[in-house]
């Protein structure tokens, strides 16, 4: 109603506790999380099944690659069940994979990049069931069909609440 993106309450106290513990140990940097990170869905019409299929990875958190082992050690002293944070340092660098769903998110900041590349590379956007059984290894339909390890299923796009892109709100 107050035209803001609500993240999950428990995602946002974990941001925060590693923000403060980063501060404590004099560490300034960005602690954001994965769906802050991602500027722009290029073709909207893929939104809610790309998002459907990231669940929540999309409210993963996400800190310089020389700073997330030290995030790491915040998540097991505090206890922090409900965050995840993306070991950053050793995601590997690499292109985006021409019509997979990692194409259609732009993502200025390096890390963030990475862990879509490593998401969404794999997952070929598929206009038609018979496109996804070309794609048994990682296909997706916008209605939401999806191909993975060999085996088909149908997500329920119904429930998901979209937040990737400036223009969600």
């Amino acid at each position: 109603e107050s035209n803001q993106l609500l993240f999950p309450k428990e995602i946002i106290q974990a941001k925060q506790i590693i923000i403060n513990e980063f501060e404590k140990r004099g560490i300034h940097t960005d602690v954001r999380i994965f769906a802050e990170l991602v500027q722009e869905v290029k073709d909207v019409s893929w939104r809610k099944a790309i998002e459907t299929f990231l669940g929540r990875k999309r409210f993963f958190i996400i800190v310089e690659g020389k700073y997330c082992h030290t995030a790491m050690e915040v998540l097991q002293e505090k206890k922090l069940y409900a965050a995840t944070v993306v070991i950053t340092d050793k995601l590997p660098e690499t292109e985006v994979t021409k019509g997979s769903a990692a194409e259609q998110l732009v993502i200025p900041n390096v890390f963030a990049r990475r862990y879509a590349n490593n998401l969404l590379n794999g997952i070929h956007l598929c206009d038609s069931l018979k496109e996804l059984h070309e794609y048994p290894q990682g296909g997706l339909m916008k209605n939401g069909m999806l191909a993975k390890s060999y085996a088909v299923s149908y997500m329920d796009m119904k429930k998901t609440e979209i937040c990737l892109g400036q223009d969600v709100i």
